[in-house]
């Protein structure tokens, strides 16, 4: 007899790009704008860290408060929300990480990171943040992007 063939589900993941594409440069004065899908439903947070080191949770956010998303689904950051990452530091290196999980994490998070949105938080750096997701979940997946402004 054959064996049953093994049905795997295909591995979460999570793609972000920008207009300028996925290693993007920005002018002063220009504004974030952010495109995430993930493969599978899931749950997505993303946090952005400016010139200065300052990370805050851009989703989910005030406007957007769900962190579900759908597969395949693409979603706007800021999207349809009402606030503006505008970059000012030319020169600078900046950086976007998301994570998405196929479980709801926000609740379990630390103190630290359960801070408002839109706000800085008390944490050194994106690393810290993630690396306080990968306690809770060991299978989340994270992507990062970069960003320059001249």
């Amino acid at each position: 007899q054959e064996a049953a063939a093994q049905i795997r589900p295909n591995p979460l993941t999570l793609t972000l790009a920008t207009p300028n594409g996925a290693n993007p440069v920005y002018r002063v004065n220009q504004s974030l704008d952010l495109t995430a899908v993930a493969s599978q439903d899931s749950y997505l947070y993303c946090y952005y860290e400016d010139g200065s080191g300052a990370v805050t949770r851009i989703f989910p956010n005030q406007f957007e408060p769900d962190a579900h998303v759908i597969a395949g689904r693409s979603l706007g950051i800021p999207g349809e929300a009402r606030f503006d990452i505008v970059f000012d530091r030319p020169g600078a290196s900046e950086q976007v990480a998301c994570v998405a999980s196929p479980a709801e994490l926000g609740l379990t998070l630390p103190p630290q990171l359960k801070t408002p949105d839109l706000v800085p938080m008390p944490v050194q750096s994106l690393d810290e943040v993630v690396a306080a997701y990968r306690r809770i979940d060991t299978a989340l997946v994270e992507t990062r992007l970069p960003i320059r402004v001249q």
